[in-house]
């Protein structure tokens, strides 16, 4: 149930950021399961991060006129597999956000479970879950 809400949250934060730079925001179920795939890799913190960074690159493609609108609407999320995949290959590290925005429904839930915002700093998979480090 956690990596559902993380999930939504993500989702929900990149829309936010489309939405600041005036980009619509078209959900692939395809992709958001790759997107639900990497919450066990990189954290929510980490992914928060990479979506930021997709949003601010996309807004330079469509300033400079290297996108469309309507083609950034439609290429934004897979950006978001995309990336990482690149990141992997190239041996990029993965910050996290130093500034996550999380949604009341993530809070709401992390509060009735009792679990620390903390938490969100590492994948969500139970090798990580039940470790004391950081990643």
């Amino acid at each position: 149930m956690l990596k559902e809400i993380v999930l939504s949250d993500v989702l929900y934060q990149f829309k936010n950021y489309l939405d600041e730079i005036h980009i619509d925001y078209i959900e692939k179920i395809d992709v958001i399961r790759e997107i639900k795939g990497l919450l066990e890799k990189i954290s929510y913190t980490q992914i928060i991060n990479l979506c930021y960074k997709i949003a601010r690159d996309i807004a330079y493609k469509v300033e400079s006129k290297k996108w469309s609108r309507s083609n950034a609407a439609d290429l934004a999320l897979q950006q978001l597999p995309g990336y990482y995949k690149r990141a992997v290959e190239n041996g990029w590290d993965f910050n996290h956000s130093p500034y996550p925005k999380y949604g009341a429904e993530l809070l709401s839930f992390l509060n009735v479970f009792k679990l620390d915002v903390s938490i969100l700093r590492k994948p969500l998979n139970t090798k990580s879950l039940f470790s004391d480090n950081d990643e």
